[in-house]
């Protein structure tokens, strides 16, 4: 039996192809890993204006938490006009992948710094989130640093 090559056998082999094509960008879709922000995105968002709050107050300062990689690791600058000792969380946050985030407490020297090693990390992008407190006021930093 040989198979006629008209319009309407055309359209039925078409239409094959179609749902062969469309099938498989289902499949596809359904294994893509797709990651929140953070896991807990949504609770976070309620608590949004104290993070304002805290963002605005490390605003007014006149010098701002500053961070520079050294061979020893993340140096993180707090500010002189705020006197220690300092409390809170800096997160490593790598927009490219949640599982290489790090979090790690403030400790710092007596010179207002602390050293973040940097051996835990992987060389690319990555934000700092400082939430700190110091003399009863909490604050919240955000800067961008390279890893190299």
């Amino acid at each position: 039996m040989k198979l006629k090559w008209n319009w309407g056998t055309k359209i039925v082999v078409a239409y094959a192809i179609f749902i062969v094509l469309i099938l498989t960008a289902v499949f596809k879709a359904m294994n893509e890993k797709v990651d929140l922000v953070t896991p807990d995105y949504y609770a976070q968002e309620v608590g949004y204006q104290t993070k304002l709050d805290k963002m605005e107050n490390a605003e007014s300062l006149s010098i701002p938490v500053s961070a520079i990689q050294t061979a020893d690791g993340v140096i993180i600058t707090f500010p002189v006009e705020v006197k220690g000792p300092y409390t809170g969380t800096v997160l490593f946050y790598r927009p490219s992948n949640s599982a290489d985030d790090i979090t790690m407490p403030i400790t710092t020297t007596a010179n207002g710094q602390m050293v973040a090693p940097i051996t835990k990390l992987k060389k690319g992008n990555y934000n700092l989130l400082v939430d700190w407190a110091a003399q009863g006021k909490t604050y919240f930093s955000k800067l961008s640093i390279f890893i190299q």
